[in-house]
């Protein structure tokens, strides 16, 4: 491997992750990290014509913690329980420190006390240059949409650093202007995040009461907690949420009547979820429900031409003996 087959990545993982979560309205995500390491590499490939394909040599991912915000050390050792030992991919996190402000308490009158991100922007910033220095890679890559970072950026590019800016919001001039590339993950992340929950996700729609019948009663007599979401219900599930549940799982519908196996994504049905709400209400819009979602991936779901169809990660013998019971 030479120089320029070498891609080393630099991650704001909190701008990452609160840019995110900006998807959603009520669902917990995260990032899967790994997929996103892979996105950053063969996006941001300069030289897609050629056979040699992109190679990380690593991607430093910089963050903070706060010990008194317990679900947010959860979030944080949740993320390195499941992709510390990722190869390539290394995560350095800085504990937060209380650090006092000019605001007084209204009641007691002291100076009100915030934490601080300890310095993390400056060490991401100091690793970047000293990569920079090394010159062992063909690009240096950013994960950030801070404008704090337009200085760096500046710096690098008068150094004569090729460096990939990746948005993970809008893309600002300024920060493309001292980019040697740039584009964005806005409307990629909802490939890029799984879903994070503790009982499964139940999604049904108006026809498919009989199916979620059997479906239930096996999650009842094993005592397995779930939510059961009618789609065609806003009370159930926002348009926020819905749009990126449909999208994430890839859930297809056909239009009723059709019987030559066609499969549309729902923005074909209609121009806005208020819209294709009302075509699965009255059936014009057939998908494959009832569907399960278990650790953010599908468990089972049912096809009208197929029965039901198990996801890769299912535990198949459970769901084949328990079918075969209720039928």
């Amino acid at each position: 491997m030479t120089d320029l087959d070498r891609k080393k990545i630099f991650i704001d993982f909190w701008n990452v992750v609160i840019n995110a979560q900006k998807q959603t309205k009520n669902l917990n995500i995260s990032i899967k990290w790994d997929d996103l390491v892979r996105f950053v590499l063969y996006e941001g490939d300069l030289y897609k014509s050629r056979s040699q394909q992109p190679t990380l040599a690593g991607c430093f991912v910089f963050g903070s913690f706060s010990k008194s915000n317990a679900r947010q050390l959860e979030f944080v050792n949740q993320t390195l329980d499941r992709y510390g030992a990722y190869p390539g991919l290394f995560f350095d996190f800085k504990e937060r420190v209380g650090k006092e402000t000019s605001n007084k308490c209204d009641n007691c009158g002291n100076s009100v006390q915030r934490s601080s991100e300890s310095g993390v922007d400056v060490l991401l910033c100091v690793e970047m240059i000293k990569h920079a220095y090394m010159r062992e890679h063909e690009y240096l890559a950013i994960v950030s949409s801070d404008r704090d970072f337009i200085p760096l950026l500046q710096f690098l590019k008068d150094q004569g650093q090729r460096v990939l800016h990746v948005a993970t919001d809008e893309p600002h001039r300024d920060m493309r202007a001292n980019s040697w590339k740039q584009f964005s993950l806005r409307h990629s992340f909802i490939d890029l995040c799984r879903l994070e929950h503790d009982r499964r996700m139940v999604l049904v729609c108006p026809q498919s009461r009989e199916k979620v019948e059997i479906l239930t009663r096996i999650l009842d007599q094993d005592n397995l907690l779930y939510d059961v979401i009618d789609i065609s219900n806003k009370d159930d599930i926002s348009d926020k949420d819905l749009e990126f549940l449909l999208r994430n799982q890839r859930i297809s519908f056909s239009k009723r009547g059709e019987n030559n196996g066609n499969k549309y994504h729902f923005t074909s049905h209609a121009k806005t979820i208020y819209d294709f709400r009302k075509l699965v209400a009255d059936g014009s819009a057939i998908g494959s429900f009832p569907f399960i979602i278990n650790n953010g991936t599908r468990e089972i779901n049912y096809e009208m031409n197929k029965g039901w169809v198990l996801g890769e990660n299912s535990n198949t013998n459970f769901w084949t003996k328990q079918l075969n019971v209720v039928r």
